[in-house]
């Protein structure tokens, strides 16, 4: 029998035998088809997205982007009976619509992808056995099991285990980590800090603590460098349509031209010449770029983060499952005192547990050594068990042997155990002997000890267990820093095991340890961390005061973690980076989370950025050089020759012709920059300035050729000029999207086609006489050799203009 949903609070005033009985649960789990029906009744365990309705959706972009201009322009076409008018501007509200819904599918779909991605995943007790299953699908009734740097799937009330310790901050803005135990509430989306304990579900998504309050705050929202850049550009072309296009507007009234006409006129220009479509064109280019890099493994948690992941010029990154493969051999022990490497190894095993799946237990449980013992290990039965614990940095277990007797086993790090058996001074010399002797081979060394039933704790011996470099980091991070990334290794190993690893896979072995920045005021601290080339005997905590010390520098920093405690560098970063088996609390902190490991998955990512960062970059100086060219031609044409180069019809034609293709330009082919990426605004309108005033000399040189030596009418100068605007225009691409020659690289295959199709259906229209005056194939081919030569005289242009900015130390600030 399914129930009605409780609310957490009732859930704290019940037993835990009650809520047993009120959900029909049982302590074995619920069966997969009684979880089926419960999604039934319940629904998922997710809080749902307020989701608008697809045609308002498409209405919105009817009547938009630019809310009443275009719409205006219509109204006037009608009361002035330009029908031509009126059904090329209603066709071009319409494609709008269509493109802007498509494109927002697009992005929608892209996102929606992402998360499924990065899901949340719970362990939960179905059918008898312990499951890994997607967080959305726990009902009511579940069991489930959370431990060290999980988020809490769901409200759950404790039923068994020692505590936990969980970081509700998300949810009450208290600081400090609050402590459960059996009988407690935990709150979805809380962060597990310490220990490990079941729970069984008692709320679900909006019945949540958590989703009751879900929807009565707003998520802060920051302005990232990307949409800063977007502001600028849009701005600076607005003012200036605007200012060109009332200039004009006045001039006409001066000159007695008709109002309906003038104002119909003037509204098109503003609509053709205002980039409307640039946030939704860059934000489809970041779409698509997402997706490319969730096929490489790296899914990112919001699209800014690929702009921010581009402009990255010193990358953190772990040593131990980044650098090297995180696949720890057991390949010394060293025994102290009368105990014997068999007595190391059973306390070391027995003071581990296969099902957490912690890389250091895995290699002690799988060793060659710990085979030969199993016979023995039957022997001992592990009445409790505490996880590894990143503040005492030590596991512990409690054994029953064959006879009865109790004592405990713990392992942990080599001066955790020491503090913890009370040592000797001789034992504190021979573990740091030890220590350096196991760091210059690469080894991390192991304490293990064990007590007896009065709690006296012995050191019995120490192991040495080995975690040697990927294959391919060598070559990544020689890659990596032909790209001017500054690669700085992060570690808690000792200080020789780092310089041990950094000299394997060609970094320098300038290692600073924590000691060396944290006592220090912020500018030598700042320059310490700088200066290093990686740290070692380093805490997750101390990762924060890295970040932050390298920002103050002036550095875009990523970022690379895992566990529980890296969630606040990781947010800290400007590109927080959750390694592959990183903790659910590293993912929801991150930008970018891998999914496989290794540093050449990172570079690949970052690789990837920084092509679609171009692909921006090429978009952005392609959309103010055509305004400027558009703008400035149209508005000179009216003040100084009284004349109207371009219909109103043509303006919104031309539009549509010209924002078709550069769409694809989110499939274009770019290579990879050597160096981080930046918006330089100053170069970027250096540039498009150039080029506009460029094609704004070849415009009036055309139509100095159609009014002279061709001596022309008017309605076919116009049509002339519309052609020369739309071919020109197309051709703009591809001078905008290389720095050197525009063949230097080819052009992806959508947007070759789309601007050639494109260009051939302006031909037709204007040689045949579609809604403009006809021109014939003569005039077309003229108006096609001229737009050709104005392109490579462009193109030239260009490609000395980059010369004299690379060259000439000329530096354009972001």
């Amino acid at each position: 029998m399914v129930e009605q949903p409780i609310t957490t609070e009732e859930a704290k005033g019940k037993t835990i035998d009650d809520l047993f009985e009120k959900f029909s649960s049982r302590r074995e789990g619920l069966t997969g088809s009684e979880a089926q029906s419960r999604v039934q009744a319940y629904g998922y365990n997710e809080i749902p997205e307020k989701k608008e309705s697809p045609i308002l959706k498409f209405l919105k972009y009817f009547w938009g982007p630019i809310p009443w201009m275009i719409e205006a322009a219509l109204v006037i076409s009608a009361i002035i009976q330009r029908w031509e008018d009126f059904a090329i501007i209603s066709s071009l509200l319409l494609i709008n619509a269509i493109v802007g819904f498509w494109q927002e599918r697009q992005a929608g779909n892209a996102i929606e992808m992402l998360r499924e991605r990065l899901a949340l995943e719970a362990r939960a007790l179905r059918d008898g056995k312990w499951q890994k299953l997607s967080a959305r699908e726990l009902v009511p009734g579940d069991i489930v099991r959370i431990r060290l740097g999980d988020v809490v799937p769901a409200d759950i009330k404790l039923i068994e285990g020692d505590y936990l310790s969980a970081d509700e901050s998300a949810l009450t803005g208290e600081s400090m980590p609050v402590d459960k135990q059996v009988s407690d509430v935990g709150y979805s989306g809380s962060i597990v800090k310490q220990g490990e304990m079941t729970g069984l579900v008692v709320s679900t998504g909006l019945n949540t603590f958590f989703g009751k309050t879900a929807r009565l705050a707003e998520e802060a929202v920051t302005v990232s460098h990307f949409q800063k850049a977007v502001i600028k550009i849009g701005d600076y072309l607005i003012v200036l349509a605007i200012a060109l296009v009332s200039i004009t507007f006045v001039v006409s009234l001066v000159r007695q031209e008709n109002l309906l006409e003038t104002l119909q006129f003037a509204l098109v220009l503003i609509v053709a010449a205002i980039p409307a479509a640039m946030p939704a064109v860059l934000s489809i280019t970041m779409a698509v770029g997402a997706v490319a890099l969730a096929r490489k493994e790296a899914i990112v948690s919001k699209l800014v983060a690929i702009e921010e992941m581009a402009g990255v010029d010193i990358l953190c990154s772990d040593k131990t499952g980044t650098i090297t493969e995180n696949s720890l051999t057991l390949s010394d022990i060293v025994p102290f005192e009368s105990f014997t490497k068999e007595d190391v190894l059973l306390d070391a095993i027995l003071a581990s547990r296969e099902e957490d799946q912690d890389p250091i237990d895995t290699a002690i449980l799988t060793s060659e050594q710990a085979k030969s013992q199993q016979g023995q290990v039957a022997n001992y039965r592990v009445l409790n068990f505490k996880p590894f614990d990143p503040v005492i940095k030590r596991t512990q277990a409690t054994v029953e042997d064959a006879d009865g007797g109790h004592f405990a086993v713990a392992k942990g790090a080599p001066q955790v155990i020491l503090k913890l058996t009370g040592g000797s001074r001789d034992l504190e010399e021979r573990i740091d002997q030890l220590s350096n002797t196991f760091a210059k081979k690469g080894f991390r060394m192991l304490g293990v000890a064990r007590s007896d039933a009065d709690d006296t704790w012995v050191y019995t011996g120490v192991l040495g267990l080995h975690d040697p470099p990927r294959d391919d980091s060598a070559a990544t991070i020689k890659t990596a820093q032909e790209m001017g990334l500054d690669i700085k290794m992060v570690t808690g190993d000792h200080v020789a095991i780092a310089k041990e690893i950094a000299r394997e896979v060609g970094l320098k072995s300038d290692i600073a340890t924590a000691d060396a920045f944290l006592k220090e005021h912020d500018a030598e601290a700042g320059e310490i961390v700088e200066k290093a080339d990686g740290f070692a005997e380093v805490f997750p905590e101390h990762k924060y005061r890295i970040v932050s010390l390298l920002q103050s520098r002036g550095h875009i920093v990523g970022m690379t973690g895992d566990g529980v405690n890296d969630a606040p560098a990781l947010k800290k970063a400007d590109v927080g980076i959750a390694v592959a088996g990183a903790t659910d609390a590293a993912k929801s902190a991150a930008s970018i989370v891998i999914t496989k490991p290794g540093l050449s998955v990172i570079i690949d990512a970052i690789k990837e950025s920084r092509k679609i960062f171009q692909r921006m970059n090429h978009y952005v100086i392609y959309r103010i050089t055509e305004t400027i060219r558009v703008l400035f031609f149209v508005t000179l044409s009216i003040l100084f020759f009284n004349f109207f180069p371009i219909t109103a019809l043509m303006i919104v034609l031309l539009a549509l012709l010209n924002d078709i293709p550069i769409m694809t330009i989110a499939y274009d082919n770019v290579i990879s920059s050597k160096s981080p990426e930046k918006w330089k605004m100053r170069e970027i309108l250096t540039l498009s300035t150039i080029f506009g005033f460029v094609g704004l000399v070849f415009s009036f040189a055309l139509l100095y050729i159609a009014v002279g030596p061709l001596a022309l009418s008017l309605p076919v100068i116009q049509s002339l000029i519309f052609l020369k605007l739309a071919v020109a225009g197309h051709l703009t691409i591809f001078v905008t999207r290389t720095r050197g020659y525009f063949w230097s690289i080819r052009p992806g295959s959508a947007l070759l086609w789309s601007a050639i199709i494109t260009k051939v259906i302006a031909t037709i229209i204007v040689v045949y006489g579609i809604f403009v005056t006809p021109i014939g194939w003569y005039l077309a081919g003229f108006v096609w050799l001229y737009a050709l030569i104005g392109f490579l005289v462009m193109d030239f242009i260009k490609v000395r203009t980059y010369n004299i900015i690379d060259h000439s130390g000329i530096r354009f600030s972001r």
